[in-house]
């Protein structure tokens, strides 16, 4: 039987144009959590997932918080409801940053594309 190793960092820092793929809820210590998915569309990356897990709930400074604002070029407020559903398949500006615990790479940040 062979083995091919696989790279566990993913998609190295950087940034990068990436196509808004989805977003799940996924379990997540002794509750939730929403994973933001984007795929790299241009370069040597094209087609490999940048992936960013964040608190289920959203405020205007966590992590979810700022995904949303960034997907949907908003300022988010407390107490809105947001709809990030019409942006899947949007391509967007994303960073790519060290995880703290040096085990791969995560989405940093989200912005729409310069115009």
């Amino acid at each position: 039987m062979k083995f091919e190793i696989q790279n566990p960092v993913g998609v190295p820092v950087g940034n990068y144009r990436a196509k808004f793929a989805a977003v799940r809820r996924v379990p997540f210590d002794d509750g939730f959590a929403v994973r933001f998915i984007f795929n790299v569309v241009e370069g040597p990356y094209a087609g490999v997932a940048a992936k960013r897990l964040a608190p289920e709930l959203a405020s205007p400074t966590n992590t979810t918080g700022r995904l949303v604002a960034g997907i949907t070029g908003e300022v988010v407020s407390p107490k809105t409801t947001v709809d990030i559903e019409p942006y899947l398949g949007q391509v967007h500006e994303i960073e790519v940053e060290a995880m703290p615990n040096g085990t791969g790479t995560r989405v940093a940040a989200v912005s729409p594309l310069s115009r």
